[in-house]
């Protein structure tokens, strides 16, 4: 069941192909009034020709139909598409070109019944060809998807047109990183004011995404000034229309950027609201990731000096963990388990359970590190053995070894990926915990301990080498005024 519109005085040629469908679909017929493009399946009858009017809200594929000339056959093939009946639409075609963007519907549907086509190089063939080939990443041993988005744009017949291409080419380029030159496509198309709201608000909506992706330490204050008015304004949009998963999309934007201002409260009130949209939309994978985005924000909120949303943010991602598992998702299930691994070593637990909770928070890092090798994933490696180091420090003593040296091993290991030219800092935090570690760690022997002195020294003087931060630096000349006593002491003097 869909909607056509058209216009009280249609032609006979109109007359007769609406009575012709409607021997065999169901349609309303709306006259005059033109639906907004949000929410009503529709085709639209102007005279002798059919328009399709294509969805900003990613209701059907972004495939385009040109304007096509009114014929029984052409309204039945191209309703029947509408509806999904992509196999019984092409038998009522003889129309070259309309069977192409049949089939391109097909096949972006269905993954099935695309055989080669002979392309036109107009507008509306470029932009079917460069979504063809951008979202089932199908090739044509030709132009690459942004030469095809390039053309298209600088042949689109209209304004919202190019808008349409140009959010999708921004879509592409997001994907592969480029996410300057995505920024700046949108921000180009969303000045033009000439395009219909819906176009402004999907646009913005991208937008939000790319911007959302440039937030790294240091914080740009005034990124997150614009991301938060951004944010704000599409919400307002996408709930008024009662658009309830691109407004839960946001409102998980929306959490994250609060949680980096260290809102945790307003962070939480905002998840859970998308939460709740996911479960009852029974949107699973977003789900999980919302589940993934507030185990994060509770784990933050308790190493920030709440260490009662441990417990909370250990269960969230558990919740998580049901959908992203390691044969699956194993980037994701790696990220979730080094967090875990830290958390069931920081969480507040009864001292008769600590063994336990040990031996889960070993097991949580060892998952990571799985994935996360030294060779593949260098930065996120050393992260993690710094955090297993310092992990393995608050352990309970262990009964087969000594959990100081283990910690030591894997202090080096991250040492040895964080050097002074790449990661000054991050390398003047792990030498400190470095040394906290050599000072309770049990010698062999005095060799042994001759050996650690000299290299606790030469890493102690490094830290002041490394940061010009006065806390650092002040730690590092506790550890050399404990070495100058140790040396006395060792020597006698």
């Amino acid at each position: 069941m869909f909607t056509i519109c058209t216009f009280k005085n249609i032609s006979k040629t109109a007359g007769e192909a609406l009575e012709y469908l409607g021997e065999v679909i169901r349609f309303d017929l709306l006259e005059d009034t033109i639906p907004g493009s949000s929410g009503i399946p529709y085709l639209i009858l102007e005279e002798d020709t059919i328009r399709w009017p294509h969805k900003w809200h990613n209701q059907e594929p972004p495939v385009l139909f040109p304007p096509t000339s009114l014929n029984k056959n052409a309204l039945m093939a191209i309703a029947l598409t509408k509806l999904g009946h992509y196999d019984l639409a092409l038998k009522y075609t003889t129309d070259p070109d309309l069977e192409i963007i049949i089939r391109c519907f097909k096949y972006l549907t269905e993954r099935e019944g695309l055989p080669d086509l002979t392309w036109g190089y107009d507008y509306y063939g470029n932009h079917n060809r460069a979504i063809l080939y951008h979202y089932t990443r199908k090739t044509d041993n030709g132009s690459s998807p942004a030469e095809l988005y390039e053309m298209a744009l600088a042949m689109a017949p209209d304004p919202e047109l190019a808008s349409f291409t140009a959010r999708h080419y921004g879509v592409y380029l997001f994907d592969r990183g480029h996410v300057e030159h995505a920024e700046e496509l949108l921000r180009n198309q969303i000045m033009n004011e000439a395009i219909s709201e819906d176009a402004q608000y999907t646009l913005k909506f991208d937008l939000v995404s790319v911007l959302a992706k440039k937030l790294a330490v240091p914080y740009d204050q005034q990124l997150i000034a614009e991301l938060k008015t951004l944010i704000g304004e599409t919400l307002e949009f996408y709930e008024s229309r009662g658009m309830d998963v691109q407004a839960a999309l946001l409102l998980a934007e929306a959490s994250e950027v609060a949680n980096i201002e260290e809102n945790y409260t307003e962070s939480l009130g905002y998840i859970n609201r998308a939460i709740a949209t996911y479960r009852r939309e029974e949107l699973t994978e977003f789900l999980a990731n919302a589940f993934f985005r507030k185990g994060t924000l509770l784990y933050t909120w308790a190493q920030n000096g709440n260490p009662q949303f441990f417990k909370s943010a250990a269960e969230t991602y558990q919740e998580a963990l049901k959908t992203f598992k390691k044969h699956t998702s194993p980037a994701v299930f790696a990220e979730i388990h080094h967090n875990l691994g830290v958390i069931y070593a920081e969480m507040p637990t009864d001292p008769k359970q600590e063994g336990i909770m040990a031996a889960v928070s070993a097991s949580s890092f060892k998952e990571s590190l799985e994935y996360f090798s030294k060779d593949g994933f260098p930065y996120n490696y050393a992260m993690i053995t710094n955090n297993y180091a310092n992990a393995l420090m608050k352990y309970p003593a262990a009964r087969n070894g000594d959990n100081f040296e283990k910690a030591i091993y894997y202090f080096k290991e991250s040492l040895e990926i964080r050097n002074a030219g790449k990661y000054p800092l991050e390398r003047a935090h792990t030498i400190l915990n470095y040394l906290e570690a050599c000072w309770r760690v049990h010698n062999i022997n005095s060799g042994m301990e001759r050996v650690r002195y000299r290299d606790m020294v030469r890493k102690a003087l490094e830290v002041k080498k490394l940061t010009t931060d006065t806390e650092l630096i002040t730690q590092a000349e506790e550890h050399l005024k404990k070495l100058k006593e140790l040396s006395r002491i060792l020597t006698g003097s």
